[in-house]
């Protein structure tokens, strides 16, 4: 677990040196991973204005979380070379991209069901801070050109 908090410090550090907001760093607990299975540890992760950064095992993840009305198929093609994770903000334990026999109609139909959604993007643990922060905002960029709204999660609150 330290080397994942080492690397989420530098992680922060990267942005607040860019004069991005960033929270203090938190550990969330109750986290799966992309099989759907509890964790049971607690992860250290970093809240930005438009997403959860966090690592465990080898993996650091980016986690946006947009309205799902906003979602269309020019951003998923825009971003499948990312190889996202797309789930749900309530149904969060069944991964609705990827899966087989995928078919973006009925993938739509069914990720619209919920007012948010979740676009998760894992990188490799040994990624450098400024690789990390490249990414976000190329996939930043990416969510604007498209027009996909993503939601502040620094004052993120579901109610």
């Amino acid at each position: 677990m330290n080397k994942q908090i080492e690397k989420i410090k530098l992680i922060q550090k990267k942005f607040k040196q860019q004069k991005l907001p960033a929270s203090k760093i938190e550990y969330s607990a109750e986290n799966y991973d992309d099989q759907g299975k509890l964790i049971g540890e607690c992860l250290p992760n970093i809240t930005t204005e438009y997403a959860e950064i966090g690592a465990y095992a080898q993996i650091i993840y980016i986690v946006f979380i947009i309205v799902t009305s906003s979602f269309n198929e020019k951003f998923f093609k825009a971003i499948i070379n990312y190889k996202p994770q797309l789930y749900k903000f309530k149904d969060f334990k069944k991964n609705l991209y990827p899966k087989d026999n995928f078919e973006f109609s009925k993938f739509i139909l069914d990720f619209q069901k919920e007012k948010w959604g979740q676009n998760q993007f894992n990188f490799d643990l040994d990624s450098s801070p400024q690789t990390i922060y490249d990414k976000y905002l190329e996939l930043i960029s990416i969510f604007n050109k498209y027009n996909i709204k993503v939601i502040d999660q620094l004052y993120f609150d579901e109610r």
